[in-house]
């Protein structure tokens, strides 16, 4: 099981905009939710976050995905500082965002495509981000 309820509510948000619903960011730092919160938001809960079904119906089934997720503390979601590593230095280890991260575990075929894919476009970004911290 992912163990996410360590995550700040600054690491929620960042997986709130990895999994597309960045724009509830606001609303989850109105409402403190961090990753013990997180853990525990039900459906009646996530309605009074999400007034819209489909936003709703999307953050229950990434929710679910994230708990059945193997990841630990040490993965949190990409670009989020974390306290060890400002006193041991800059990460610069390859960490995907989320939901890269369970698109490559399904095999997902938008990976595969040869067309411009959403998911194709973040594991670009995220190779490029990783070479440019290698890098510089």
């Amino acid at each position: 099981m992912t163990d996410f309820t360590g995550w700040t509510s600054v690491q929620v948000c960042q997986w709130l905009k990895d999994i597309d619903l960045g724009e509830f960011c606001e609303t989850f730092e109105e409402h403190e939710i961090d990753g013990a919160t997180l853990a525990v938001i039900s459906e009646r809960m996530s309605e009074r976050l999400f007034p819209v079904i489909r936003k709703q119906s999307l953050f229950l089934t990434q929710l679910e995905k994230l708990k059945s997720t193997p990841m630990s503390r040490e993965n949190p979601p990409r670009n989020i500082d974390n306290s060890s590593q400002a006193q041991s230095g800059p990460d610069t280890s390859l960490v995907f965002p989320t939901v890269l991260r369970m698109a490559i575990d399904r095999r997902d075929s938008d990976l595969k495509s040869a067309s411009k894919t959403k998911l194709r476009s973040l594991l670009i970004q995220s190779l490029f981000d990783y070479l440019s911290k290698k890098t510089m």
